[in-house]
């Protein structure tokens, strides 16, 4: 998870908003591991990579700072500490900033890479659609900000430059803790067998790496192609 705010204390209360800047202002980023659909954090296990790419395609290598945040456990047990990450850059070019994250587990076998979009100025919507060649990449098709209910998202999976067929692509919305809490219990009780069918909406890319899906309600959702 990568999540723009002002402190660790409001960090789990990003909202929308938070992914816009104005010229000039220094922008941090919270480098978290766990499921944001549940609300289920873990300690992150290595230093992960972070690094910005301008909207004029210049990149800057980010330097991660160690931190706690605390969180709920997978027992449930919420005000656990976890070790998590931060990493600042100032916001000096008018358009969008694609900030992009390596976070690697070497017990758990899992590369993780993430990006998210930092928009700044009226009508500079330039450099969202970037490819910042992650070795597993989604492209936006679609401006990943001012969308409404019930727009269609679509995109390109690619692994290695190359589009990734037939890829499974979770698709999942945040929402803050209590909410989360409420969401999954009435999940657990309606749907028993397999509540996570709930939580992670999934669909399929193409031979061309391509997918789409239609977000049903306002918020931060979260897309990412497994392989």
């Amino acid at each position: 998870m990568v999540f723009p705010s002002d402190t660790e204390d409001t960090v789990w209360d990003v909202a929308p908003e938070d992914y816009i800047a104005e010229l000039g202002d220094t922008k941090t980023v919270y480098i978290m591991w766990g499921h944001p659909y549940e609300h289920i954090s873990f300690n992150m296990a290595s230093v992960p990579e972070v690094s910005v790419m301008k909207p004029d395609g210049t990149v800057e290598q980010l330097t991660p700072e160690e931190i706690s945040v605390e969180g709920m456990d997978e027992d449930g047990n919420t005000g656990v500490s976890f070790t998590a990450y931060k990493a600042s850059f100032t916001v000096d070019q008018m358009g969008d900033s694609v900030v992009f994250v390596k976070y690697e587990d070497e017990e758990e076998n899992l590369i993780d890479y993430t990006k998210a979009v930092i928009h700044c100025g009226e009508e500079m919507w330039t450099g969202w659609d970037a490819e910042v060649d992650q070795q597993t990449e989604i492209l936006p098709y679609m401006r990943p900000y001012g969308m409404e209910e019930g727009f269609v998202f679509a995109g390109k999976a690619m692994y290695n430059g190359q589009p990734l067929a037939d890829a499974p692509v979770e698709v999942e919305i945040y929402h803050t803790l209590d909410l989360g809490i409420e969401i999954v219990e009435l999940a657990e009780e309606m749907f028993p067998y397999d509540p996570p069918m709930v939580f992670t909406r999934l669909a399929k890319s193409n031979e061309n790496g391509e997918f789409v899906y239609s977000l049903d309600e306002p918020g931060i959702w979260f897309v990412g192609a497994t392989m």
